[in-house]
């Protein structure tokens, strides 16, 4: 059972960037209000797809089989771009991210509210329109002094929102990846 308030316990299945933080995580830290949550570089596969207290062993097994079947996705970070009052770097190739995140919406459909999917690694989020091309800047620049970001996502995590931070609560590896945790398991 999840501590805390039901309503409260915000849901996230998301694919973890922790090379993506290396060269833009003192950026995030000041620009994107999540880090202070605990939540590093990601990119949100499903956002409050199923309250903390209902997601159930068919819910994982579910999850567990669509990312078993998934490959690894290998990313790419070169190009930065907004949206309204968010500043973001942009995955390519995004097909495999788009492929993943729509096996996730058959079968969790998308909330009425929910925004099209768009797959991005946020740099900073609420930001005074004027200060969006600003640190779209700083990103491009950070990008052309240290390099494109070239990372492999190798499993989906669920974490759930507790006392106002991101805790991990499962990860769901990714096709030979499963394969290769299922064998160090049984060896």
């Amino acid at each position: 059972m999840i501590s805390g308030s039901p309503a409260q316990s915000l849901t996230l299945l998301a694919l973890l960037l922790p090379d993506a933080d290396v060269v833009i995580g003192d950026l995030r830290d000041q620009y994107d209000p999540s880090t202070r949550r605990g939540l590093g570089a990601h990119i949100t596969i499903r956002f409050d797809w199923l309250s903390a207290n209902r997601i159930t062993s068919v819910d994982h097994d579910c999850i567990a089989s669509i990312c078993a079947s998934s490959p690894t996705i290998v990313v790419t970070l070169a190009k930065v771009a907004e949206f309204p009052r968010v500043t973001y770097l942009e995955p390519e190739p995004a097909g495999p991210i788009e492929a993943l995140a729509k096996r996730i919406a058959e079968r969790y459909p998308a909330r009425a509210d929910d925004h099209t999917f768009k797959p991005h690694v946020t740099v900073g989020r609420k930001l005074p329109s004027e200060d969006v091309k600003r640190i779209g800047n700083l990103a491009s620049t950070r990008l052309v002094q240290r390099g494109n970001i070239v990372t492999s996502c190798n499993e989906l995590t669920l974490l759930v929102s507790r006392d106002g931070r991101w805790v991990r609560l499962r990860d769901y590896p990714f096709g030979a990846y499963y394969q290769r945790e299922l064998i160090a398991k049984s060896g």
